[in-house]
């Protein structure tokens, strides 16, 4: 499957798709990408927007606001860009993104013997 066939949220930022782009690309060279890992890959994209987008809220608005009783309260957008980081950092994990997840399945790789359905999708990629 190709990065264009990948299916995506709607309306996402140049940079969204850019990084997306390069994640698929470095995934499908490692060999660690399968048609299963596209919904992850979704909500990567959506998680990473609204980060994108919570942070221009903060920037244009200040973290904090004044609340319904007159109170300054934590603006929500900070909540939301630090959740929808959270949640992209916890797909970057699982999919070897960060230096230390890159060397715990390199390590793992290093040290597991392949079982009887890798070697079948092995097989079946070869073909």
């Amino acid at each position: 499957m190709t990065y264009k066939e990948v299916p995506l949220p709607d309306g996402m930022p140049a940079q969204v798709e850019a990084f997306v782009a390069s994640v698929i690309d470095t995934l499908e060279a490692d060999g660690r990408l399968s048609p299963l890992d596209y919904a992850a890959l979704y909500f990567m994209a959506e998680s990473y927007t609204k980060h994108l987008y919570a942070e221009a809220a903060v920037a244009a608005e200040g973290v904090s606001a004044e609340g319904a009783r007159g109170c300054t309260v934590p603006n929500p957008a900070v909540k939301v860009a630090r959740d929808s980081m959270r949640d992209c950092m916890d797909i970057f994990r699982e999919f070897g993104l960060t230096l230390a997840s890159r060397g715990r399945i390199k390590e793992i790789a290093k040290t597991t013997e392949s079982t009887p359905l890798q070697d079948f999708m092995e097989l079946s990629k070869n073909k």
